[in-house]
């Protein structure tokens, strides 16, 4: 079995990313951010739930 990891992994939040998540979630599809910030579905909810 391999371990996959996802290609953002560790990476640091820009400030317009943290930015584009405080004005936009919950007002935009998770899955429509997700994709517009090559994120998964999961670090943009932890990611909100932190800010």
């Amino acid at each position: 079995m391999t371990n996959k990891i996802h290609k953002n992994e560790n990476k640091h939040w820009t400030d317009s990313h943290l930015n584009y998540i405080e004005t936009n979630y919950g007002v935009k599809d998770i899955e429509e951010m997700s994709k517009y910030l090559g994120r998964s579905v999961e670090a943009i909810k932890c990611s909100a739930t932190k800010l």
